[in-house]
């Protein structure tokens, strides 16, 4: 866990000497700890020389062009972040249940769940067995490739917070065959 910031610096802020207090109202300006670690890995950290308070003589974190320098990659990998220019993209898993079962079909939902960090969309596929089709599909956008079936969200289930989990249904015609499609890849973005 990431402590708080100190309420007086020992740092100054670059135009004084050591021990200089940041301008008034500059604290305010930091992010929390808790939402910074929360952004760990999910996102681009985003430390500027806005906020970086330093004794005179040390570089800042960016040099003259505001590219990174060595050191933003260490102040990253210090609070527990990854260093590089990407940010996490999140990850999801899928999972298929039966839900209900007739004669001549069958319906059944796949639960998608956000890993660690948020996702704003995903893409998840189903393989369905020789002969099998799907009839229906809600909360979801299909699309089908001989026995492969791609699903996307619609517009107002497409976020996920991290860990947070929604889903479809989709209704299955057996054709014969009682087997259950298989989820293939749960593809985040």
């Amino acid at each position: 866990m990431l402590a708080r910031p100190p309420r007086r610096l020992p740092l100054g802020h670059g135009d004084g000497g050591p021990g200089e207090r940041p301008a008034p109202g500059a604290l305010r300006r930091l992010p929390r700890a808790g939402r910074l670690r929360n952004r760990l890995g999910c996102h681009r950290l985003g430390v500027t020389d806005t906020y970086s308070w330093r004794a005179s003589g040390t570089r800042l974190l960016f040099d003259g062009d505001y590219d990174k320098r060595p050191e933003y990659d260490a102040v990253i990998a210090a609070l527990g972040g990854t260093p590089d220019d990407s940010g996490g993209t999140g990850a999801c898993t899928a999972t298929y249940a039966r839900t209900a079962d007739w004669s001549t079909g069958y319906n059944g939902r796949v639960t998608v769940k956000a890993g660690d960090c948020a996702i704003s969309s995903r893409t998840v596929t189903l393989t369905l067995p020789s002969g099998r089709q799907v009839a229906a599909v809600w909360n979801g956008t299909p699309s089908t490739s001989g026995q492969v079936v791609t699903v996307r969200p619609v517009g107002w289930n497409s976020a996920l917070g991290a860990g947070a989990s929604t889903g479809f249904g989709c209704t299955v015609n057996k054709n014969g065959s009682n087997a259950d499609p298989v989820v293939g890849t749960c593809t985040a973005s």
